[in-house]
């Protein structure tokens, strides 16, 4: 667990960092489910847990996780990193980013949070996903 507010970002709406459980990815999404064109993001990624074993257990095209905090991000790609030989996806990429301001890319599939946020920052990041969803351009709805 890491406080938020020891890395100097508290705030009312970021919830302390707990890491997914070890199975928490495999009881939500089952290998079968996966394609070779689908691309995860982790949304609160803390150090990469979830990042790695999307990495490491699915076929999947890319995997990112985005994570607030640079502390977290840092030690994020070092576990990537530590253990790259063992992926089966190598295009990871961890981005040190406000979920509210990560433009969300136009082929991301597979979307996963663990409790990173609540209130007005939950809702805004859930449009932003399903704006991206909607169109291909992840402007929203078309006319």
């Amino acid at each position: 667990m890491v406080q938020l507010a020891t890395v100097g970002l508290a705030h009312p709406e970021r919830v302390d960092y707990h890491p997914s459980g070890w199975l928490s990815l495999r009881a939500l999404l089952r290998p079968s489910e996966v394609g070779p064109d689908d691309v995860f993001a982790d949304i609160g990624a803390g150090k990469g847990r979830v990042v790695y074993q999307a990495a490491r257990r699915y076929g999947l095209k890319r995997v990112i996780g985005v994570e607030l905090s640079p502390e977290l991000a840092a030690e994020a790609r070092a576990n990537i990193e530590r253990h790259r030989r063992r992926l089966r996806c190598h295009d990871v990429e961890i981005v040190t980013s406000d979920a509210l301001a990560w433009e969300v890319p136009d082929d991301l599939t597979i979307a996963y949070m663990f409790r990173p946020f609540t209130g007005a920052t939950f809702h805004g990041v859930i449009e932003k996903l399903i704006a991206s969803a909607t169109t291909p351009t992840g402007r929203g709805p078309t006319k």
